[in-house]
């Protein structure tokens, strides 16, 4: 599985003009323009073609067969344990099955891929989970009830328009497992053991489940009971793969899909699910919330708005930044975004919230707010600093009973 190229997160790669085809280059410039900025060959870069990984890692099949590693900036153990918070996986055990012995984001995936199938192909062995679905249809056979307004409107049709409830497998936690086998099998990354294992998956679901296409929003918020407990463990882990599959591509027969995944986003989703699992009683937080800025169909989209739920008190808001390396002072758009945040919120404590100190004069007071820079910092071992990320939460807001 070893790539062509390889590109470290906000870092570029001179590829000499010659070794990209021109499908190649179509490909990275229609499909991937988030994740790669591509500058052609001129004099100034000596007639090489320049790609710059604008904060992603992962891997990137591309139509000729040739490929790229989207590589991290961080230790990759803490990649993973990013991704163990932001994805809920840790209630599950997955080190148990050497998950974070991944020696890449690509063997990561491989691993999360066949903990998927094997764990469909097992639930498929012992049944599949069956709930009652509404149904509509018109027939001779009457079941359920009639609806008598959609049969009046076919008076020369003998069928009437019945709806009734039937027990069956074909619903939505069958579903999305049908629809994520499906866009791991049209990735390159898996090993050939592991497709199997998807392909196999593929084949007993199909027929008997509709194919219907999700979001990763829609794994989550599901609710179970002792018949579909298991299905919690699958679904937390389709929503990691479909949340990382990138655009698919055609060329020919080819149908690829890439496996990236955006460090920005990762760190945000970590830090407030981090938040929210080490806090203590009588505290929570709120994230990614939704407020309307008035009519003017405008919005704040919140990071996290940390509670006192004792009081119903906002405490602070606070909005993580994932940095480039060399970026070392907050930008002026980003100091208005958060203090935008906290007079909606009516809260005198917003945070910037970086993985590395930064080179500034904070603390700054602006409308009455006092605006700090934090640091949840990404090298060593994450839950040491996510400590120290809590302690200095603490003593800015002068609350010692977060560390309880």
């Amino acid at each position: 599985m070893c790539a062509d190229w390889i590109i470290e997160e906000y870092d570029d790669k001179y590829i000499p003009q010659s070794e990209l085809s021109d499908t190649d280059i179509r490909y990275l410039d229609e499909e991937l323009d988030s994740e790669l900025e591509l500058e052609g060959p001129s004099s100034l870069n000596d007639w090489n073609w320049v790609i710059w990984n604008d904060g992603y890692v992962g891997h990137i099949q591309l139509p000729e067969n040739s490929s790229i590693e989207l590589k991290p900036g961080i230790d990759l153990d803490n990649v993973f344990g990013m991704l163990e918070y932001a994805y809920d996986l840790s209630k599950f055990n997955l080190a148990e099955e050497g998950l974070y012995d991944s020696e890449s984001v690509q063997d990561f995936y491989d691993k999360i891929a066949s903990i998927f199938a094997q764990s469909v192909n097992k639930r498929r062995k012992q049944g599949l989970f069956r709930s009652y679905q509404d149904r509509e249809e018109e027939s001779q056979r009457i079941r359920g009830r009639i609806d008598f307004r959609k049969t009046a409107q076919r008076p020369w049709d003998p069928k009437a328009h019945v709806k009734y409830r039937e027990m069956t497998s074909d619903n939505e936690d069958n579903q999305i497992l049908l629809y994520t086998l499906n866009r791991i099998s049209r990735s390159d990354v898996p090993r050939e053991d592991t497709l199997e294992k998807v392909r196999k998956g593929v084949r007993s679901l199909r027929g008997s489940i509709s194919y219907r296409e999700f979001e990763p929003s829609d794994c989550v918020g599901r609710r179970y009971n002792r018949l579909n407990q298991d299905y919690q463990r699958m679904h937390a882990l389709a929503r990691l793969i479909l949340d990382t599959s990138g655009p698919s591509h055609e060329e020919g027969d080819a149908d690829m899909i890439p496996y990236t995944v955006y460090m920005p986003d990762l760190y945000e989703l970590f830090v407030a699910r981090w938040l929210n699992e080490n806090l203590p009683t009588g505290y929570s937080v709120d994230t990614q919330k939704h407020e309307d800025l008035g009519d003017t169909g405008l919005f704040y989209r919140i990071d996290v708005v940390l509670n006192d739920d004792r009081t119903g008190e906002t405490v602070a808001v606070l909005d993580t930044k994932y940095r480039e390396p060399d970026n070392e002072s907050p930008d002026t758009s980003e100091v208005n975004q958060v203090l935008g945040y906290a007079k909606k919120m009516e809260t005198d404590k917003a945070f910037l919230v970086y993985p590395a100190e930064l080179d500034n004069s904070f603390p700054l007071q602006l409308d009455d707010v006092d605006i700090h820079c934090i640091k949840f910092a990404l090298e060593d071992g994450l839950e040491r600093n996510g400590r120290e990320f809590l302690t200095d939460l603490s003593s800015v807001l002068g609350r010692p009973d977060l560390l309880s």
